[in-house]
């Protein structure tokens, strides 16, 4: 399972510049957003977030700094509000759609995510009354009916998530847009974090709630987001391992559901908290075989001893591990390899903050 970020999470800059930076967390791979590339020229709204064209000289910037730090972009986000209450907007969305299509084919991109939409004219990531309304169903089921034929056309999958502010905000809801009106197109992204509704948030739901929507949906997955959500009442996202998604048990479904894909870090929009190699739980790597990340800080699990998403990385340097060990982190040596002299390994376990 490689990993990697969503390139939403940063500020929009020069292709160059934005592979790098990823390059330099250690992503392997990515979901791109247009808008987040400087040379593309596209501002996203609160309707569109995706542009009509793609320039071939925004094309090749992209393709260029993708081969050169070695990330490959695996998704491409073509979301637009498929639920707004006007018609001339949802086919302005299907009319970009074509264009846009053409980019993502262009790219080598497998996979397009989409928003269900919501009856919120402003942002089509708010919530609104009416998105709970067979009419708003009925609109997004029919624009993803108008995708399928283009997406088909270029070699694309569309790929849809629920979001509680949204049109397909239950794992049923999904299942029966792909069964009834996804024409063979439509699949699904996971993201735990957006499986909760308010008064959900809570240690002693997670389980129930991530494990229901693998049963409904899991051999659909071809995407997955790392996200998490604080604990609490309402929905308050926040970045991974700082919340209550369990990602052992999210990857161990992963697995149990013959998922192959890659996992992309997603929410983590300060980079003061996003550290070298890519801030995830040392856990899920085990989990996703023995992945590396060289974040040296540790966040201590929580006093009742449960586990919860601890901080402890994996050094760059030698491959030690912080795991918590009842009143202390210690760090031991897994896979040891060799310093970056290639002249000597680490071995054997040493008390946090030692050298190796």
């Amino acid at each position: 399972m490689r990993i990697g970020f969503c390139t939403t999470d940063y500020p929009t800059l020069p292709a160059d510049e934005l592979f790098g930076r990823m390059a330099a967390a250690g992503a392997q791979v990515t979901q791109l957003s247009f808008a987040s590339v400087a040379e593309c020229g596209f501002t996203p709204s609160g309707v569109f977030e995706i542009p009509f064209t793609v320039e071939e000289a925004a094309l090749d910037a992209i393709r260029a700094a993708s081969e050169k730090y070695g990330i490959e972009i695996v998704c491409i986000n073509g979301t637009y509000n498929m639920a707004h209450p006007d018609p001339a907007v949802r086919e302005e969305g299907v009319a970009r759609f074509a264009g846009f299509a053409r980019a993502v084919r262009a790219l080598g991109a497998p996979y397009v995510s989409l928003c269900s939409g919501t009856r919120n004219r402003a942002d089509l990531w708010s919530a609104h009354p009416d998105n709970d309304t067979y009419k708003a169903f009925a609109d997004t089921a029919t624009g993803v009916m108008l995708l399928t034929p283009i997406a088909k056309r270029y070699g694309l999958t569309l790929a849809l998530e629920t979001e509680v502010s949204n049109t397909i905000d239950t794992p049923e809801k999904a299942r029966q847009l792909m069964d009834e009106y996804g024409g063979g197109a439509l699949n699904m992204i996971i993201d735990c974090a957006n499986l909760f509704h308010p008064g959900q948030a809570y240690p002693q739901q997670v389980r129930y709630v991530i494990g229901h929507a693998f049963e409904v949906f899991g051999r659909d997955i071809v995407i997955a987001h790392a996200k998490d959500i604080a604990e609490g009442a309402g929905v308050q996202f926040c970045p991974t391992g700082e919340g209550i998604v369990d990602y052992p048990y999210c990857i161990e479904q992963l697995r149990a559901h013959s998922y192959t894909g890659d996992m992309l870090i997603h929410g983590v929009y300060d980079q003061a908290k996003r550290p070298p190699r890519c801030g995830f739980c040392v856990h899920c790597y085990d989990a996703a075989g023995g992945k590396s990340c060289a974040y040296t800080r540790c966040r201590h699990h929580r006093r009742d001893g449960r586990h919860r998403l601890c901080r402890c990385m994996r050094h760059s340097a030698c491959g030690r591990i912080c795991h918590w060990r009842g009143a202390q982190c210690v760090k031991l040596c897994r896979r040891p390899r060799a310093f970056a002299d290639r002249r000597t390994r680490c071995s054997g376990r040493v008390s946090a903050g030692r050298p190796c």
